[in-house]
């Protein structure tokens, strides 16, 4: 339904305007005709942490996934594949 496909597209693209300007955190939203794709591409070693829980402040579980204001990623891959998201490691 391309109807449903342009309130999907919209929906990303608010969010994506959320991180404009952190840098390292490098998102790109992509659709065709059956599909939209939320990409995130995250260097989490250069990434201003402080800048990133200001954008995300009340996200449910975000302080368990962090320690020492390091991010956990045993714990991010299971809060992402909680919240519905499919993650590649690289």
């Amino acid at each position: 339904n391309q109807s449903l496909l342009d309130e999907y597209e919209e929906a990303y693209k608010n969010i994506k305007d959320q991180y404009k300007g952190l840098r390292y955190y490098d998102v790109t939203v992509t659709r065709d005709d059956n599909s939209v794709i939320y990409d995130t591409v995250i260097n989490y070693e250069k990434l201003d942490m402080d800048k990133l829980r200001e954008i995300e402040p009340d996200i449910e579980g975000q302080d368990d996934i962090y320690k020492n204001n390091k991010l956990m990623l045993k714990t991010w891959w299971e809060f992402s594949k909680d919240m519905g998201m499919t993650c590649k490691g690289v």
